[in-house]
């Protein structure tokens, strides 16, 4: 089984030695098209795996500190990848410092994610993504394409109802706000300081899945009391 690691290197080693030879003069598009090495790597993930119900997209890191000819991460090169729900890595997208092609009606972080879920259009499936890439107009976008997604999100976010990213919760609580046009479930819970600011940690989520829904988080707060969460995600 191909492992995420094992396929960035694949792809790395034989991408990597082209960039680096000085005969090659070729534009900038030219190099950063790897159509060969990707379909390879996809026509051997769909022979030896079928994914289930759950996708996510997320980036990754892959250390590299040699020469290249396309703009790379300050430590590597970056990919964005959609994966199983065990970890295998179905496809990927290497960022090459220009935007995604695709829908004109996408920003180019939801147009990442419109490319790798391509293939992967199946009714019933959920993709779970954060809020790098996680807008109200992505969502809606891919449930009418029968792709339910849950994933947080940032307030600033247009569409994102005011009324909910404004209002004022306490620990443990938890705000729901949902539209009767709309089949999308907007949720915002506050859970425990984060320790890295010592600051309240306040989640900001959309989900297509879910509806309302409170429920014990199995925890007690200093008062031996019960807390509890949204029934669409774990903390």
């Amino acid at each position: 089984m191909w492992t995420s690691t094992r396929l960035k290197r694949f792809y790395a080693d034989g991408y990597c030695s082209q960039a680096s030879n000085p005969n090659v003069l070729e534009h900038r598009r030219i190099i950063c098209n790897t159509d060969f090495q990707r379909n390879n790597v996809k026509q051997r993930c769909a022979s030896v795996y079928e994914p289930g119900c759950d996708l996510s997209i997320d980036e990754s890191l892959l250390l590299f500190k040699g020469r290249l000819l396309f703009k790379r991460s300050r430590f590597g090169v970056k990919f964005y990848e959609i994966c199983t729900s065990s970890g295998i890595m179905l496809d990927f997208l290497i960022y090459c410092g220009k935007q995604i092609e695709g829908n004109a009606d996408l920003s180019a972080t939801e147009r990442i994610v419109d490319t790798l879920i391509q293939p992967f259009l199946v009714k019933g499936r959920t993709l779970f993504i954060d809020n790098y890439y996680t807008s109200p107009f992505l969502v809606d976008h891919l449930l009418k394409r029968n792709m339910y997604t849950v994933g947080t999100v940032q307030t600033k976010q247009k569409n994102f109802p005011e009324e909910l990213a404004e209002h004022r919760i306490e620990k443990s609580e938890a705000l729901f706000y949902a539209e009767k046009s709309c089949n999308i479930l907007a949720c915002k819970f506050r859970g425990k300081k984060d320790k890295a600011n010592g600051k309240p940690m306040i989640v900001h989520m959309l989900s297509s899945k879910h509806t309302y829904g409170i429920e014990s988080s199995g925890k007690k707060d200093r008062d031996n009391n019960d807390t509890i969460k949204p029934t669409n995600f774990e903390l």
